[in-house]
């Protein structure tokens, strides 16, 4: 068949054929299908046409199937199979049989408190899924979901535009980060101690202002920003061998202070808890394997997480 003749065709009209070449009547098949004889008629001469067969031949029993009916009867039925398969699992993933590459930006420090625990389940339960984790742009993560190059972003939230859905996979909080015997770290630390202490900040994305900043704003401080570096790992590094200190979430702080020597403290500003969100275009709402993954990242991160919510992500950047 061309394609002119494909064009031609519509599913209510094989549905007629299967019935015409199940039932032998057109009463029946009308019947059946809930539509008038007029427009089982109307269907079949579509059908004649487009295959150039008479395809039923009238006979005192009913309406008998040429060759060619015959022959097209199990091709009818298996295109129609399919399609009621695809919309049977639309909505269904299996994840030991997946085979797919999820692409997540994140800063590095939310790649740490998330990819240890997801990796060592999807290795369990979906061999088959690659992870490719890329650092965050935050100029860049509508215009990389949009354009595919992402699937996910993590712990990233500004004006991104409703295109966008956003869900929190957990809830994090800062704390302060030193060298094991750090003089500010074996007392209680005022925010007037904070602010004038040394410290580093990591700039991955190359913004050095956040949360805490504003937060000190309302005491008529600022930090005393000795050191930038645009990774988290080369930060820790540094505050090892140094009397710097750093504001950190405090998840990433626990799970790898005892490696680099560190301690933490309570951050001595009143700034919130904030979510970690999974961001990703609309149009993958409703991707089944990608709400399995988030809510996989959730079930493995909800300690100290509220709930599992949307969140609008029209909101301000989440920054340490």
């Amino acid at each position: 068949m061309n394609e002119q003749q494909i064009r031609q065709l519509d599913f209510s009209s094989l549905l007629v054929f299967l019935h015409l070449v199940r039932h032998r009547k057109a009463t029946r098949a009308a019947l059946e299908m809930g539509l008038t004889q007029s427009a089982v008629s109307h269907a079949l001469k579509r059908l004649r046409a487009v295959f150039a067969d008479p395809l039923f031949l009238r006979q005192p029993h009913g309406l008998e199937p040429t060759a060619k009916a015959m022959h097209l009867e199990p091709i009818v039925q298996q295109a129609i199979d399919l399609l009621s398969h695809a919309f049977e699992t639309l909505d269904e993933f299996n994840p030991r049989k997946a085979r797919a590459t999820i692409k997540i930006a994140a800063h590095d420090y939310d790649l740490c408190s998330v990819l240890p625990k997801l990796l060592p389940v999807l290795r369990d339960q979906a061999q088959g899924i690659t992870v490719q984790a890329s650092s965050i742009d935050g100029a860049s993560v509508a215009a990389r979901l949009d354009d595919r190059q992402i699937d996910l972003a993590l712990g990233y939230s500004s004006t991104l535009g409703k295109r966008l859905v956003a869900e929190a996979i957990y809830s994090e909080q800062y704390c302060v980060v030193a060298r094991t015997g750090h003089p500010l770290t074996s007392g209680s630390m005022s925010f007037i101690d904070y602010a004038d202490a040394a410290h580093l900040l990591i700039a991955t994305d190359g913004r050095l202002r956040g949360l805490v900043d504003k937060a000190l704003e309302k005491h008529g401080l600022a930090r005393n920003a000795a050191t930038i570096v645009p990774t988290f790992f080369l930060g820790l590094a540094i505050l090892r061998q140094s009397d710097l200190i750093a504001t950190i979430p405090s998840r990433v702080a626990s799970a790898y202070q005892t490696a680099f020597d560190l301690v933490s403290i309570p951050l001595p500003l009143d700034v919130p808890a904030f979510p970690v969100l999974a961001i990703r275009h609309q149009r993958e709402q409703n991707n089944p394997m990608h709400r399995w993954l988030i809510g996989l990242m959730f079930d493995l991160l909800q300690s100290g997480s509220d709930h599992h919510s949307s969140v609008d992500p029209e909101q301000g950047n989440l920054r340490p």
